[in-house]
């Protein structure tokens, strides 16, 4: 798999044949090149790999963490999760959809 964007690339593959490929090919237009065997980070996104390398997790915590620095003022209200512990419970007593209703709101 190849992702760009503008100057960065990122290739994740088993064979050692397509990295040497890809990286002297770059090499050969460019002269020089930054080179990381083992990438932990891509746009803000972290790279974790499993001990054997056959599981990659991508997360975007950096990319988030920049958009809220750059979004978010001081007289925001932030917290890591909207769920609360009331979340699904109602101190009201509502009235149930009746079930020949209920299909307006499947798709």
């Amino acid at each position: 798999m190849i992702s760009t964007y503008v100057d960065d690339i990122l290739q994740i593959t088993n064979a050692q044949s397509s990295k040497d490929e890809l990286h002297q090919g770059l090499l050969d237009v460019y002269n020089s090149v930054t080179y990381d065997e083992k990438a932990i980070s891509y746009l803000g996104m972290n790279l974790t790999r499993s001990d054997d390398g056959h599981i990659i997790e991508v997360t975007q915590s950096g990319s988030i963490a920049e958009l809220l620095h750059y979004t978010l003022t001081e007289k925001d209200s932030v917290c890591k999760t909207p769920h609360i512990e009331e979340l699904f419970l109602s101190s009201q007593v509502e009235e149930l959809l009746d079930p020949s209703q209920a299909k307006r709101f499947l798709v």
